[in-house]
């Protein structure tokens, strides 16, 4: 009852449709047993599989540098982490989570200029200019339409939880100067 075509059209569609498992080019005729072996040698690859390019780009609707408009199906799929050529296991894995879209200019802009990138749990891709100021990535994007594609929650980190008690011990810290400092100069009347 919610989403871009109706009831009746899903049912039609699925009725001749093949079920493919889409990760990174782990296919299986059953959606429930995904070949788990298959996918981490495709993880392996630089070249992404068409059914992984085609879910990275169903994420999103174009470009995903801050502002661009060029539509995603004229999109290259960039690694956030650059993937290692002479040691592929050592990171910037071919995986769903490590790619987004950025049009052909964005794409050498960020791999031959300044620019740095990075991509958060959610597919959040965060931009970093030469000069230092930070830009989150296109507001809105094909996730919005598909909230399914994503997880509904990031994944539970170490570093997320030490991450935030760092903050709060500085906001406590803070806060704790500012009243002292705010008794010992009470105001003039």
């Amino acid at each position: 009852g919610v989403g871009v075509i109706d009831a009746d059209t899903v049912r039609e569609l699925a009725a001749d449709a093949a079920f493919d498992y889409l990760d990174a080019g782990a296919c299986t005729s059953d959606p429930r047993h995904p070949d788990h072996a298959a996918a981490a040698r495709a993880a392996l690859r630089y070249v992404p599989s068409k059914k992984l390019l085609a879910l990275v780009r169903s994420g999103e609707l174009c470009c995903t540098f801050p502002g661009c408009t060029n539509p995603v199906w004229h999109a290259d799929v960039d690694h956030s982490t650059p993937f290692d050529h002479h040691n592929p296991s050592s990171g910037g894995l071919t995986v769903r989570a490590n790619l987004k879209p950025l049009c052909r200019f964005h794409h050498r802009t960020k791999t031959f200029g300044r620019w740095r990138d990075y991509q958060l749990d959610l597919q959040t891709a965060i931009f970093v200019s030469p000069t230092g100021h930070t830009f989150v990535g296109n507001a809105f994007g094909g996730l919005d339409l598909f909230p399914k594609l994503i997880p509904t929650k990031p994944p539970d980190h170490p570093a997320r939880r030490t991450i935030d008690t760092i903050h709060a011990q500085r906001r406590a810290k803070v806060a704790r100067a500012e009243e002292k400092w705010n008794e010992e100069n009470p105001p003039p009347y």
